[in-house]
């Protein structure tokens, strides 16, 4: 083998080992976009149950000291249909919320993947 070959064979060994090494970069950093994103979107979740739960809780509790304090059946009645429609429509929202943010997590997901 020449010396002109050899140097060309070494310059395109070099150049493909480079490829490959990029390419191995590539990937790795897209698995770990999709597996952050993937995360994101389950903390998300979690984290939006946890607040629908405790204001759920919170509202039963308010409910049973209303009725303890007043006394009266019909007010607390209906002071405890205001808090579930409170519940109701604060749970909507939260709702609305989490789905707006896991859209923008599978947009920022695609960002990253380009």
């Amino acid at each position: 083998m020449s010396e002109q070959a050899y140097g060309d064979t070494l310059k395109q060994l070099r150049l493909s080992e480079a490829n490959l090494l990029r390419d191995v970069e590539l990937k790795l950093n897209n698995a770990h976009k999709n597996e952050e994103s993937s995360l994101r979107k389950e903390l998300e979740k979690k984290h939006a149950a946890e607040q629908v739960e405790f204001r759920s809780k919170m509202a039963s509790q308010q409910g049973k000291m209303r009725t303890q304090l007043l006394g009266d059946k019909a007010l607390a009645d209906g002071e405890a249909l205001a808090d579930k429609q409170s519940l109701e429509k604060y749970e909507r929202s939260k709702k609305q919320e989490q789905e707006r943010r896991l859209r923008n997590i599978e947009l920022q997901k695609k960002t990253m993947q380009n």
